[in-house]
């Protein structure tokens, strides 16, 4: 997480998740606050972007157990 500076003194913060793997930017999510809200959007946005574990197929096991119950709580 990080933040940018704005003119008149104001900020965004920036939260990113990255995959190891590819290096890429998985997820971002940006925002006027450094709320826990601000990196769990960014989670949710990564795992949106991924189909899920596969059987051989290395995954972060906290992320999607944080996906799968905000999804469980939306619906």
């Amino acid at each position: 997480m990080t933040y940018l500076p704005l003119a008149g003194g104001e900020f965004l913060c920036v939260a990113t998740v990255l995959d190891c793997f590819s290096r890429k930017v998985a997820g971002w999510s940006i925002a006027g606050h450094m709320r826990t809200g601000l990196v769990t959007d960014a989670l949710q946005t990564a795992a949106s972007t991924r189909d899920g574990p596969a059987d051989n197929e290395q995954w972060c096991t906290r992320l999607w157990e944080l996906t799968t119950r905000r999804e469980a709580q939306e619906s």
